[in-house]
């Protein structure tokens, strides 16, 4: 009867793991297909998580608890979804697989649109070196401040609304979409789209056009600050936080740049996108160096500019239509 009963959880084991591999290569596929052999590297990482998975089958009651209280701590999955070895070993397998086809994605293919990128000197705008004081250099620098520096006004209320009107137009017509292995692993609920100017200006998007450029324009502003020789990649990130009071939009603690070799991104840039009198929560919740958490809410107008590799942060719960664009430049 043992071997019956381990047969029946290793099947149902393989039947969870093939639904979340599915949800991990609907994520990833079109940027590992950046990449010569991307179809070899996929194999050998599903083996991988296979293996990670399938140990998770052999612990014990105690040893399932700990790795039950791991995931529901990171917020990976809900406690309905964890309650029996095959669910966790799933669960556990679905994050070794999208760990390492996100490694194979950074490390082979064109992740973080490095290709496209051009020196930060070429971007230069005077409207965005009037935004950059003393001040913020002062704050990324390496050797002292918190790598996080705050800036209002960077756009005015009317071009706030009007580049707001049109990313939720954007949205509207799904040209937006959710980032479907980090959904699933309760990572993140927004959804995202990726952003040109040139594009944009073409499609009549202007605002928008305009806010990209701004963006674009702000590592040639503190790259000496910072220490980095920066490029700036062609695209932008539109996010949606389709928050609500029943359902709240978020994005759990991460850093933007955990493994530097493989990961280009240097200087975090968002811009925010809320209209007056904003009370949504949604929050960006950043650590410091000293371990104290900052929270900086998330005001229409409002630049945030941080280092990748070195704040900590998330987005608090959204309860309401929160939108950000995002512009992450690269080591040079």
């Amino acid at each position: 009867s043992d071997s019956s009963s381990n047969t029946c959880g290793s099947s149902d084991f393989s039947s969870l793991a093939a639904a979340a591999k599915a949800r991990v290569l609907a994520g990833l596929t079109a940027s590992l297909r950046s990449a010569d052999g991307w179809e070899a590297r996929a194999s050998s990482a599903e083996e991988f998580a296979a293996a990670t998975g399938r140990a998770v089958l052999g612990l014990g009651p105690a040893e399932l608890a700990a790795v039950r209280e791991k995931l529901l701590s990171d917020g990976v999955r809900r406690q309905e979804e964890l309650a029996s070895a095959e669910q966790l070993a799933a669960a556990v397998f679905e994050r070794a697989l999208s760990g390492k086809l996100i490694e194979e994605a950074q490390q082979s293919g064109d992740y973080w649109g490095g290709a496209s990128a051009v020196p930060a000197a070429q971007c230069r705008w005077r409207r965005a070196s009037q935004l950059i004081t003393d001040g913020v250099r002062s704050a990324l620098r390496p050797s002292h401040g918190d790598g996080i520096a705050v800036v209002d006004g960077a756009l005015s209320p009317a071009e706030v609304a009007a580049a707001r009107s049109e990313l939720l137009a954007m949205d509207g017509s799904a040209r937006l979409s959710e980032v479907r292995h980090q959904a699933a692993q309760g990572v993140r609920n927004d959804r995202i789209g990726w952003l040109s100017a040139d594009q944009l200006e073409a499609s009549g998007s202007r605002a928008l056009s305009l806010a990209v450029r701004l963006l674009r324009a702000l590592p040639a502003e503190v790259q000496e600050a910072g220490g980095w020789p920066l490029a700036v990649p062609l695209p932008v990130q539109a996010a949606v936080y389709d928050g609500s009071r029943a359902h709240a939009a978020f994005y759990k603690p991460h850093l933007d740049c955990k493994e530097p070799a493989s990961n280009p991104r240097r200087l975090t840039a968002i811009l925010y996108l809320q209209p007056p009198g904003w009370d949504g929560g949604g929050e960006l919740r950043a650590w410091r160096r000293d371990g104290e958490a900052v929270e900086i809410a998330p005001l229409g107008g409002r630049l945030v500019l941080f280092r990748a590799c070195d704040v900590l942060h998330e987005v608090r719960p959204a309860f309401a239509t929160r939108c950000a664009l995002t512009l992450w430049a690269v080591t040079a």
